[in-house]
C-alpha cells in the first residue's frame, strides 16, 4: 500500500508530561484530550453545550466562559483525562499515590496556569504520537 507509513502516526492511548512547576520528579500521564476520547469528548460536550450554542451565537467569548470551560475540565481530567502519574507530593513532601479521588482534588487545586498547560499538552494530538517517529521525508515518499 502506498499510505502504509501513516500509520505510523496514530495516536497511542496515553503519554507522560514532565511536570518539574509541582515537584522536581513530576510526571502525570495523560491520555487524549480530543475526539479520540470519546468520553472525555462527549462529557465535555454534554457539560458545555449550552455555552458552546451561545458562545455561536454572539460570536463571542469572555473571560467567564473562558473560566467555566476551565472549571468544566478539572471536574472532567480525574475521570477520563489524567490516568496516572509519578512523583507528585503532598505538602509534607511525601509522594501522593495515584487515585482517582486524588486526581480530583491535585485538578482541583492547582493553579490555573498550570492546569491550561496540562490542559494544552492532553489536547494537542502530536504528544500522543511514538517517540521517534517523524514525519515521512516527502523526496523519498515522491520517488515511490
Amino acid at each position: 500500500m502506498i499510505f502504509d507509513h501513516l500509520k505510523s502516526l496514530a495516536m497511542q492511548d496515553m503519554a507522560w508530561m514532565e511536570l518539574p512547576e509541582v515537584a522536581p520528579e513530576a510526571q502525570l500521564q495523560l491520555c487524549p484530550a480530543t475526539e479520540v476520547n470519546s468520553r472525555y469528548f462527549n462529557a465535555m460536550l454534554k457539560r458545555a453545550g449550552r455555552r458552546i450554542r451561545q458562545m455561536a451565537k454572539t460570536d463571542k467569548i469572555s473571560a467567564a466562559d473562558a473560566e467555566a470551560n476551565r472549571n468544566d475540565d478539572r471536574a472532567l481530567f480525574p475521570l477520563y483525562v489524567l490516568v496516572g502519574w509519578t512523583g507528585i507530593e503532598d505538602d509534607d513532601g511525601a509522594e501522593v499515590p495515584f487515585s482517582p479521588e486524588a486526581a480530583a482534588e491535585f485538578c482541583d487545586q492547582i493553579p490555573g496556569y498550570i492546569f491550561d498547560r496540562i490542559r494544552n499538552f492532553a489536547a494537542t494530538p502530536e504528544r500522543f504520537v511514538p517517540d521517534g517517529e517523524e514525519l515521512p521525508d516527502p523526496e523519498a515518499i515522491a520517488k515511490n
